[in-house]
């Protein structure tokens, strides 16, 4: 990541739109090396070198991996104390490996031929992970680790103001400490959270009509909460991967991993609208349009995110937005940035090195 970040390092003093460009082809490569050494791990493990009894080592790169990130966390948000990160690296690891540990326990042991009670173990383990990514176990962990926050009745105030021209009042209203400035609706529970970096960058109109934003959200109508779960699952009937492999052969599991990519680019085409939609909404409620472009400007700013994504993301161009609000950014239209810094490749090239290595080591036995 050191590496990664080198040409961001470099880049003090030039327009921030280029310095979120190349930030991102970073935290790519962040993903890239976290990938890289998860395959090379597993490598490791599946040539059993070395010895069964000397294996607990690897998960020595796990660790490392981890704690190896604060550094650059700390170098790209100074705010970042290491209790904040410990804490938000945690539940991200919780939650990722809840999702990734349930996803590969079920691919792994489903036999070729299923019987019901393969069956509604697949339900079940599918059932767990709607469970995580709902948030449904939100409302209790923000009771246990409830914390006061001067922040509070501010933002209190702010989403009554909300509710009154959205018609629509949260369940849940929580404010989360983070040197990230970001919102979000957890249509499920009806509940949005705030953290505390939002607060200190916007002001109250601006942070208003990002709240009217999000409550947007919270208005969608059940079927359309129920699609955007399955399209946030959908990667989930990669579970079937031996059964439609025994049935149906390659040509079968050809058409199991288009369906998921199909239902992939649906989810997102779908997101994209639902995002617009809520785009509209905060442009309405507010008293100028241009105070919630100016409020997205400030958060992709200070958060040094690019405003123009590479690909199709779930949200739209935060340029594309600012013209959508009547807003034209007082800078040219910024370069999508590349894929992935090369630290990034190197990583994900290691364990096909290290597999064709033990693959010759293997064969000269």
């Amino acid at each position: 990541m050191h590496l990664s970040l080198r040409r961001w390092r470099k880049s003090q003093g030039a327009h921030w739109t280029e310095r979120a460009r190349l930030l991102w082809q970073a935290r790519r490569a962040q993903f890239g090396v976290t990938l890289g050494i998860m395959f090379t791990i597993g490598a490791v493990w599946a040539f059993k070198f070395p010895e069964d009894d000397g294996r607990w080592w690897l998960l020595l790169p796990v660790i490392g991996l981890v704690l190896g990130g604060y550094p650059a966390a700390r170098e790209i948000e100074p705010r970042y104390t290491f209790r904040v990160w410990l804490v938000h690296t945690v539940w991200t690891l919780i939650v990722q490996f809840g999702l990734v540990g349930i996803f590969l326990g079920l691919m792994f042991t489903m036999p070729k031929v299923l019987t019901w009670q393969d069956w509604v173990r697949a339900v079940l383990g599918i059932a767990a992970m709607a469970f995580i990514v709902s948030a449904l176990w939100m409302p209790v962990m923000a009771r246990l680790c409830r914390c006061k926050h001067p922040e509070e009745a501010r933002l209190d105030r702010i989403t009554e103001e909300a509710t009154a021209i959205s018609v629509v009042k949260p369940r849940h209203t929580w404010l989360s400490v983070s040197p990230v400035a970001n919102a979000g609706a957890l249509v499920y529970i009806q509940g949005l959270v705030v953290t505390t970096r939002l607060m200190e960058v916007l002001d109250d109109d601006e942070v208003r009509a990002v709240i009217l934003h999000e409550m947007a959200h919270l208005r969608e109508r059940l079927i359309v909460q129920v699609a955007r779960l399955a399209g946030m699952l959908c990667w989930t009937i990669l579970i079937f991967f031996h059964p439609v492999h025994h049935h149906f052969g390659s040509r079968g599991l050809l058409v199991l991993f288009g369906a998921m990519y199909g239902l992939q680019r649906l989810f997102t085409w779908f997101s994209r609208r639902l995002e617009r939609v809520a785009d509209e909404a905060a442009m309405q409620g507010a008293a100028d349009s241009a105070i919630y472009a100016h409020a997205l400007e400030k958060l992709y700013q200070v958060n040094q995110m690019p405003a123009v994504m590479r690909g199709r993301q779930l949200h739209p161009h935060l340029y594309d937005r600012m013209l959508q609000a009547g807003v034209t950014p007082d800078y040219p239209r910024p370069l999508p940035p590349g894929l992935m810094a090369w630290p990034g490749w190197v990583a994900l090239l290691l364990p096909l090195v290290l597999g064709a290595g033990f693959y010759i080591y293997a064969l000269g036995q």
